[in-house]
Formats: structure tokens, C-alpha cells, sequence
């Protein structure tokens, strides 16, 4: 994640921060300022005690929608806040990330709308962080990508959160190079216990971030070719987003 913001903060400088994003009401600046909101809540998160048991981050995470405007409000806050200094604040962001050992922090901490495991509350940032980089990305032609290892990091807790909210073998998802996992299909006993299942679905590491957070449809997907899917049970589209 530090290398990602430090990528961020090298770019920044020059670029015309005003044009709009991908995202509805959001200008370039409105989504680097929230980048920057989410790596200083990583970090101060992890060094909060939650008072309250560790939830499925899914579960956590499908509350989202009913703090969403006031994302939205603090998110503007931040972005005026920040005014000229967006490169200056995502450079200390990457600092305060990359000296921060989530080894060290409370079992289990604060999450917004619930509280998570450390480890988990790393990964829904590790997802939070991939998903608007790749916003970045289709915002401004040549911005930096998202770095190699946060987009495996973001990919693979993706399809564990999948395979942990529809447990079973009868669909095989697979992201390569990144990861794939199995899982089953609701009113159904059909298992397939040997070699790989007959329902595969495949698509690539940024088709499958816009998919799990919504940012594209599996009917728009399938229309466009940017996933395969094989088999009868091979159909998503009850499943997805996920956040």
C-alpha cells in the first residue's frame, strides 16, 4: 500500500486534480483525498481497541451504504483541507503506512460500521486502496496502475470473501495470475470433489475489482467478452458486487 500512495504522490505534481472522475460528483482531487483518508484510517484503526467482537468483513462492509454521504461530506472536507498539499499529504500517508506493523496492533479494531480483526480491517484497505487506483486509472489516462502486489493482495482476499460467503465446489473462480477459488451454489447439492469443477468463471484482476465493487455489471461483462464463464452454474450475477 505505501508503494502505491509514493506512486500517487510522484504523479500528483502537474496534473490538472479538477477534471472529474469516474465516480459520480468526484473530481481527480475528491478521490485522492479519499485515498489519502483511507491509508491514515488504516493507520489509526489498528492502533484503536474496538469494545466490540470481530464481525465477517462482509458483513461489515455491507453497512457501508448507510455511511455514504457522509464519506461523501468528509471526503470534500478533506480534499479543501488539502488544497495544493495533496502530493505532500499522500507522500506522508505512504510513510505512515510503510512504518506501521499490523502485527503490533489490538486483536481487534474499530472498522467504521463494525469492528474486524487487524488482519482483516488490512485487508478491506489493502481492497479499498486497489478498487480506487484502478478509479484512477480509468479517470485519467496515464496515471500509475495499480502496483502489482496491492491488486494480488486486493484480488485474493476478494475471492475468500466469496468463497467464505458461498462455501462449496461447483464453481471455480479464477483470476490469474493472482488466485481462484471454488465455491457452491445456493438450492443445490451438486459437488464435484475431483479435479476442476465443470462451471468455471474467468476474467482478469481489474474486470474482477470492477465486478466485486461494483463498478461493472456481470451482464455488461458477459456482453463485452471480459469474462468467460463455461458451464450452467457458471453465472455470477447473484453473487456480485460484494461490496
Amino acid at each position: 500500500m505505501a508503494e502505491q500512495l509514493r506512486r500517487w504522490a510522484a504523479w500528483v505534481p502537474d496534473q490538472d486534480l479538477s477534471v472529474p472522475s469516474v465516480l459520480p460528483g468526484w473530481r481527480v482531487a475528491d478521490l485522492l483525498a479519499h485515498t489519502d483518508l483511507l491509508a491514515r484510517g488504516l493507520v489509526t484503526h489498528l492502533g484503536t481497541p474496538a469494545d466490540a467482537p470481530a464481525e465477517p468483513a462482509l458483513d461489515v462492509l455491507a453497512r457501508h451504504a448507510g455511511i455514504a454521504q457522509a464519506v461523501d461530506r468528509r471526503t470534500r472536507e478533506h480534499t479543501a483541507e488539502l488544497g495544493d498539499d495533496v502530493a505532500g499529504a499522500l507522500a506522508a500517508a505512504a510513510e505512515l503506512v510503510a512504518a506501521t506493523d499490523p502485527a503490533r496492533a489490538a486483536a481487534v479494531v474499530p472498522a467504521g460500521t463494525g469492528a474486524l480483526t487487524a488482519a482483516e480491517w488490512v485487508a478491506v484497505r489493502a481492497v479499498d486502496l486497489a478498487v480506487h487506483g484502478d478509479d484512477l486509472v480509468r479517470s485519467v489516462p496515464g496515471a500509475p496502475p495499480v502496483v502489482r502486489a496491492l491488486e494480488a493482495t486486493a484480488v485474493r482476499h476478494l475471492l475468500r470473501w466469496l468463497a467464505e460467503a458461498h462455501p462449496g465446489q461447483t464453481v471455480e473462480v479464477r483470476v490469474p495470475p493472482h488466485g481462484a477459488v471454488q465455491c457452491g451454489v445456493e438450492g443445490t447439492a451438486l459437488t464435484h470433489t475431483r479435479g476442476t469443477p465443470p462451471n468455471v468463471v474467468e476474467t482478469t484482476p481489474a474486470v474482477f475489482l470492477r465486478l466485486a465493487s461494483g463498478r461493472l455489471g456481470w451482464a455488461e461483462a458477459r456482453a463485452g467478452g471480459q469474462v468467460g464463464a463455461s458451464g450452467h452454474r457458471a453465472d455470477l450475477s447473484g453473487w456480485l458486487p460484494l461490496l
